[in-house]
């Protein structure tokens, strides 16, 4: 399996079939109970050093000649790594042998991703929320500490999100949005922390404030709604 997992698809034939892999992966790690012995291998094949299947996220082509159906099939086989990846960062909380370094380079690959969605195309959305979320719960993890450069680089691109989520996608891009907004709360909390100097924050954060501030009652108001 891990040897498949590594290979990169030739066909569209292994696009479908490393899906199916990673269905299963997703459908394991749901309903194995969490522990070391049995997603250690899990980890090291998606979030370890030698985690190859990540590199699949940032090629649009898989192979010569791509037909637009079989473009369709991986973009269904990026959702599917992307939500393996949300459960590993979830579960980076319960795991104490892992590093800073190692989630802001995961992170950097999902802005590059992020940063490569065309916002306004609808069918595009799917991939869009997974990638989103996985990006809020990467920076709002106790293993998320950026360097200054990601920091704002991850600002400039969930800013940018929030903004595109906000102009077209209706009811079904509500959950981007909200999850850009609360990622937007965790960077600004760190940018704090930091003391990053206001100003290169200020200017980045000016042309969606009105657009955080709406996302941020709307997150409230959910949230009060549910209490009851």
């Amino acid at each position: 399996m891990r040897r498949f997992l590594d290979a990169p698809p030739a066909s569209s034939r292994d696009t479908s079939l490393l899906s199916s892999l990673l269905h299963f992966v997703i459908a394991y790690m749901d309903n194995v109970p969490k522990s070391d012995g049995t997603m250690s291998w899990i980890k090291s094949s998606f979030i370890g050093n030698e985690a190859h299947i990540i590199s699949l996220l940032s090629r649009d082509q898989l192979y010569p000649q791509q037909t637009a159906q079989e473009c369709i099939e991986v973009t269904q086989l990026h959702i599917h790594i992307v939500k393996v990846l949300l459960r590993c960062v979830m579960m980076l909380e319960t795991w104490e042998d892992y590093d800073s370094y190692k989630l802001e380079s995961l992170l950097k690959i999902l802005l590059v991703c992020l940063d490569k969605v065309d916002l306004k195309n609808f069918h595009m959305l799917g991939y869009l929320n997974e990638l989103m979320r996985c990006i809020r719960y990467a920076v709002n993890s106790r293993y998320c500490k950026l360097s200054e450069d990601t920091l704002i680089q991850c600002l400039k691109v969930v800013a940018r999100t929030l903004s595109g989520c906000a102009s077209g996608g209706g009811c079904k891009g509500q959950a981007c949005r909200l999850d850009a907004t609360l990622s937007l709360l965790a960077l600004l909390r760190q940018i704090h922390d930091e003391a990053i100097p206001v100003q290169v924050s200020s200017i980045i954060m000016f042309d969606c404030l009105p657009l955080l501030i709406t996302s941020y009652f709307h997150v409230v108001s959910l949230s009060l709604l549910s209490a009851y």
